[in-house]
């Protein structure tokens, strides 16, 4: 409920071509920029195929109309209580420059050793209301088997919220319609570049299952809250 009310009022908001840019958001169109902004990579390049159709000749132009539209809802990102949600995510096993490791969670699940108390995401962040629906995102992002499937349980007061369809008002279903992205998005929230999250606590095993090989495997779970 606290997505979808606050979502309601963000959403409802913005002007036509920043409802354009929040459809980018929700797709899988943004996964490159992301890429390249936690690598320190160069998005001036060529945008390549994913950002055929969209008015965005490269990465950094859809990054700045993204960063454009947080700095302009300010305060309006501000939720009316806290609330929790969850993002699933594949650590990698051997971190390397290209795939570096997550505020040193990796090397404290493998070898023991003290995690950073704070995670600085340099990308766009995403995080739904439902931890196995968190868990099915997380294997998709994977891309290889020298990962370890981590599930994150945040504490957030600040966003920015996507209501699921069926919770939203017809002025606003009259407004995202012609956002096929949008349309049909489950609830979840946004999370502008340099959020900052305090890693509270990261046990090994939680009670989230997933299947893997035809194994059940628990999941290590992550709660970090939300400081800037």
């Amino acid at each position: 409920m606290v997505v979808d009310r606050n979502g309601e009022r963000q959403l409802f908001s913005l002007f036509p071509k920043e409802l354009d840019v929040v459809g980018v958001l929700t797709s899988l169109d943004v996964f490159p920029a992301n890429k390249l902004l936690r690598n320190g990579m160069s998005l001036n390049d060529d945008g390549g195929l994913l950002l055929d159709g969209y008015p965005y000749e490269t990465q950094q132009t859809l990054v700045d109309a993204a960063v454009d539209l947080f700095f302009r809802l300010d305060t309006a990102l501000d939720l009316d209580e806290p609330i929790r949600l969850y993002r699933g995510l594949g650590l990698f096993v051997s971190p390397n420059q290209f795939d570096p490791d997550v505020a040193g969670l990796s090397a404290y699940l493998h070898h023991g050793t003290p995690w950073d108390p704070v995670l600085r995401d340099l990308g766009f962040g995403f995080a739904c209301t439902n931890p196995k629906e968190a868990l099915r995102f997380g294997r998709a992002q994977q891309g290889s088997s020298a990962t370890l499937q981590v599930l994150f349980e945040l504490e957030a007061d600040r966003g920015l919220c996507i209501p699921k369809a069926s919770a939203r008002s017809r002025n606003l279903f009259q407004s995202v319609y012609d956002i096929e992205v949008i349309k049909i998005a489950n609830a979840q929230v946004i999370f502008p570049p340099g959020t900052e999250w305090e890693i509270v606590e990261a046990p090994e095993k939680s009670e989230h299952i997933v299947i893997v090989g035809g194994k059940q495997l628990q999941v290590p779970l992550v709660r970090m809250k939300q400081v800037a």
